[in-house]
């Protein structure tokens, strides 16, 4: 464990990627799509930034 939140975010980021990789890529479901992406680069953007104040300490 590195720190709770990290295990939170990294439990986060796999609910959000298995989510945006079972949208069908489909015309009709593109609205989704794009939300499912936007949400998972928000994950990834806060793991990247709890990581790098794991590295600091």
């Amino acid at each position: 464990m590195l720190s709770p939140r990290f295990d939170e975010l990294l439990d986060e980021l796999l609910l959000a990627s298995g989510s945006y990789h079972r949208i069908p890529r489909t015309p009709d479901a593109v609205v989704q799509l794009a939300h499912a992406r936007w949400y998972l680069e928000s994950v990834r953007a806060e793991i990247a930034e709890e990581r790098a104040l794991l590295t600091r300490v």
